[in-house]
């Protein structure tokens, strides 16, 4: 590989990890790619020898040696690489298994190789930093470069940081992921000698059913959307590269492990790539974050169209008395609207009543919303039973088969519906975020207009929209 292969290259490498909003984890830092493989005799000798000593310790993996072994010189070459990328070597990569869909080697082998090289002493991790820029911790996020001893090993192989002689780039072209997630119900730590529950626990990743009937169409529907979104782009205002913001998008469904779930639980949007999604939609929790009003759509300003209470809504209309689209579900004389929403947010998100507000719902109030004082002056028995007054039919809530997961999956549905017909009616781009959708400022009529009939057609009224960025 010549040097100007390389500057086009590494150029190439620069603007992937700003498209992935990995700027401050990224600094100083050469991300592992995964696009090159060994070439040199004097790189395939060094590894024949790591590769010896791996097995002579028992580090691999057994059945799935060839992989590992293949993830081993990849992960090397990334690593030598960094070398040459900034006077400290550290590379850095997330390893949350879906950001190794579609490349060539699978999280597992990786996981396998970098673990052996570490317990060798041939390599050294620091763990996980935020992303502001993307608003969440990447818990999976490692930094890692080579140690001395390694180093060391290469030299005495003719292999030196840096050398790309030794290295070609893969000839790969990743398949897109399969669009449909399913997980088990998510669980809770137990606090002993307490009734109050612990911190939350993410249901484990259980095997899809592709020849599911249910499987099938949601996996036609997202497959549509994709394509057609493929042919336009989603950006961010002052982006000096004007890197993409979706590379499209995927179905998460929940409680995989209920024998009732038939792929009707939950199945929100995802989005691939830069989470777009987790952008602020109000005022920042940090300066440095990115905010859903300065998305672009093909260069065009944005505008942002949310269905009002939207799981509030669906329920009501579930358990039989539901609301118009001239009144506000959380609306109540003397009590702030956001305290409503609180309480709502708790009930639909758990199977029976609570008693009173807790120190996260405090920090929500007073951090994400921004709101001055204390949650605790509204005082929650007083406030259910407002919100009992005005809907009756909630106190049937424990009893109630309707849960958070069948909210979920209307909902996904009816954006579903709306995004198909905004593109076979309309050809209008549109991205969702949860129960809200952006589109181009200049469609803005249209677009609502579908939410609301999608809405209707699920639950049988109209709900009240707000359109934001016009």
């Amino acid at each position: 590989m010549d040097f100007m292969e390389f500057f086009d290259l590494k150029a190439y490498l620069d603007g992937l990890v700003k498209d992935r909003g990995l700027f401050d984890f990224n600094k100083d830092a050469h991300y592992i790619s995964l696009m090159f493989t060994p070439e040199s005799k004097e790189f395939k000798s060094l590894l024949s020898e790591i590769w010896s000593i791996i097995k002579l310790r028992k580090l691999n993996l057994n059945k799935q040696d060839k992989k590992m072994e293949h993830a081993l010189g990849v992960l090397c070459a990334d690593l030598l690489i960094a070398q040459g990328h900034n006077d400290e070597g550290w590379a850095f990569r997330s390893q949350r298994r879906d950001s190794f869909t579609g490349e060539p080697i699978g999280v597992r082998p990786f996981q396998g190789a970098l673990k052996a090289l570490e317990t060798l002493g041939y390599v050294e991790q620091t763990d996980y930093r935020n992303n502001p820029v993307i608003g969440f911790w990447d818990k999976k996020a490692r930094r890692i470069r080579l140690t001395s001893a390694f180093l060391a090993l290469a030299e005495a192989h003719g292999v030196k940081g840096g050398d790309l002689s030794h290295f070609r780039l893969i000839d790969h072209t990743p398949a897109p992921p399969f669009p449909i997630e399913l997980k088990a119900a998510s669980t809770h730590k137990e606090i002993a000698n307490s009734r109050r529950k612990g911190d939350k626990i993410p249901g484990k990743e259980i095997r899809v059913k592709r020849s599911h009937p249910r499987v099938k169409q949601h996996v036609a529907e997202i497959n549509e959307i994709n394509e057609f979104l493929a042919v336009h782009k989603l950006t961010y205002a002052g982006d000096p590269v004007q890197a993409s913001c979706c590379e499209g998008f995927r179905r998460i469904f929940s409680c995989g492990d209920t024998s009732d779930h038939e792929y009707q639980k939950g199945g929100r949007l995802y989005a691939n790539g830069v989470l777009y999604q987790g952008y602020a939609g109000r005022q920042p929790d940090k300066p440095e974050q990115r905010e859903r009003k300065n998305l672009l759509i093909d260069g065009e300003a944005v505008a942002e169209i949310d269905i009002s209470g939207c799981h509030a809504r669906i329920l009501m209309a579930g358990m039989g008395q539901p609301i118009g689209e001239d009144v506000d579900p959380y609306a109540f004389e003397g009590i702030p609207r956001e305290v409503v929403k609180i309480l709502f947010s708790k009930t639909m998100g758990y199977d029976k009543f609570h008693t009173g507000w807790t120190k996260k719902d405090n920090e929500f109030y007073n951090l994400k919303l921004k709101m001055p004082g204390k949650l605790g002056k509204y005082r929650f028995k007083a406030v259910q039973d407002e919100v009992l007054a005005r809907f009756p039919v909630l106190a049937d809530w424990p009893t109630c088969p309707i849960r958070w997961p069948d909210l979920q999956y209307i909902e996904a549905q009816i954006i579903v519906e709306t995004l198909l017909r905004l593109a076979r009616e309309y050809l209008i781009p549109a991205y969702p975020v949860h129960d809200s959708i952006i589109v181009p400022a200049s469609k803005a009529e249209e677009a609502k207009r579908v939410l609301r009939e999608a809405f209707n057609n699920a639950v049988g009224v109209y709900p009240a929209v707000k359109v934001k960025g016009v």
